[in-house]
């Protein structure tokens, strides 16, 4: 998982996410939710997720 590198344990802006992971805003947002709903991560407020783990 790519992002688990990008964000060292947590997310802080989706905007550098997608800039850094060459992807849209909303397919990053797809596979957030799709992580959120596996219980892979955890959203800590608007835009700042956690990997869970």
């Amino acid at each position: 998982m790519l992002l688990k590198y990008y964000c060292y344990g947590s997310l802080k802006s989706i905007e550098e996410a997608t800039n850094y992971l060459h992807c849209s805003r909303r397919q990053l947002q797809r596979i957030l939710k799709k992580l959120c709903d596996e219980g892979k991560m955890i959203k800590e407020g608007k835009g700042k997720y956690k990997i869970k783990g």
